[in-house]
């Protein structure tokens, strides 16, 4: 039995090779920023955000959310902090993507931004 022939035309499909290019981006700027590498922080995170909507991942933005709350924290500013733990809150509901625990570290990051372990991290470990 011969299996059909399939050609895709969806966008990504369309893009051929370069489909990958944004993809992979992602998973380095993700990488450098789990692992607090040198160099990376606010930039890299909102490169991460923009990244995700230009490759239609709008359904997983609470990563990069959560990357932009975290950078915004480690440079001490807990208001901008505060404002990203609350899209990525939002995004993950949105997402049906959210557990309690999830909830509770979230919501505790916004209550006492300045108690979290990243707290200006990247002031202290430059």
């Amino acid at each position: 039995m011969e299996l059909a022939q399939f050609e895709c035309y969806c966008s990504r499909c369309l893009k051929g090779p370069d489909a990958d290019v944004g993809l992979s981006e992602i998973t380095r700027l993700e990488r450098a920023l789990s692992e607090w590498q040198p160099g990376t922080g606010v930039d890299d995170a909102f490169k991460l955000v923009r990244l995700y909507q230009e490759e239609g991942l709008d359904g997983f933005l609470d990563t990069a959310y959560a990357h932009v709350a975290l950078a915004y924290n480690s440079l001490g500013n807990a208001q901008r902090a505060k404002e990203y733990a609350k899209l990525t809150i939002d995004a993950m509901i949105l997402a049906d993507a959210i557990t309690p625990s999830q909830r509770k570290m979230w919501k505790e990051f916004m209550d006492r931004p300045q108690e979290h372990w990243s707290w200006q991290r990247r002031m202290t470990n430059a």
